[in-house]
């Protein structure tokens, strides 16, 4: 009978060794789905502040959010106006909510979730861009990407460490069962 404790406490440092590293995995793919917008979003803010046309700055191709992988970038102007995008939904474009400006006007860079619509999210990156020198215009620039990919991935992650997780307790529940058989027999 003292063997059953010992099989539920091992059970729950299985079961705890595998949920972090679920969630670890998780954090993983969702945080680097932000690394081509994050460069981009920067390398577009230094742009805007040297003076160079918003217009001459976006990807070189539409993205449309329902279908497209690919990254966009929508340049707002300091009352959170669209000046122009590279994305657009159901032929409009999509304007992040002000919550994300908010972050962006206070910490100059907000990374966030965004979703414009229940099936769509976004990796979205927002940096504030100062008036001055060669820019007379304050604003923002939003950088994002679907997180289609990312979230396929985790999922696909959370399948393997959930087989693996069921795979450890099923050899401890047989080891529990039989090391217990074979002690009675004795």
């Amino acid at each position: 009978m003292a063997r059953f404790p010992l099989f539920l406490l091992a059970a729950l440092l299985v079961t705890i060794i595998f949920g972090t590293q679920y969630w670890l995995s998780g954090q993983m793919y969702r945080q680097s789905a932000d690394d081509p917008q994050v460069q981009i979003a920067y390398d577009i803010k230094a742009a805007l502040e040297n003076g160079a046309p918003p217009a001459t700055l976006l990807p070189s191709f539409p993205s449309d959010l329902e279908k497209s992988l690919s990254p966009f970038a929508i340049i707002f102007d300091d009352s959170s106006n669209v000046v122009v995008s590279s994305a657009t939904l159901n032929g409009d474009v999509p304007k992040p909510p002000q919550e994300i400006f908010d972050g962006a006007r206070t910490l100059t860079e907000h990374r966030a979730t965004w979703q414009p619509r229940p099936d769509i999210r976004v990796a979205v990156v927002m940096l504030r861009v100062s008036a001055g020198g060669k820019n007379p215009v304050a604003g923002f620039v939003a950088v994002g990407r679907s997180l289609r990919e990312a979230e396929r991935r985790e999922a696909d992650a959370a399948l393997q460490v959930t087989f693996a997780w069921a795979t450890v307790l099923l050899i401890l529940i047989v080891y529990a069962a039989f090391s217990g058989f074979w002690e009675r027999r004795k």
